[in-house]
């Protein structure tokens, strides 16, 4: 089930033509998706 939510989350997150916004209102959920970003991507700033 892990690899499943994993691998949904890599295909959502990896589909943006210019760039993704990812936003949780769950704190837990929040915190996690910031390590796994800061994990694996490289940041860009956002464009105004």
């Amino acid at each position: 089930m892990d690899r499943l939510i994993r691998n949904t989350y890599k295909v959502l997150l990896t589909r943006g033509m210019v760039g993704t916004i990812v936003y949780s209102t769950d704190p837990e959920t929040r915190e996690k998706l910031r390590e796994l970003v800061d994990r694996g991507v490289e940041r860009q700033p956002a464009s105004t």
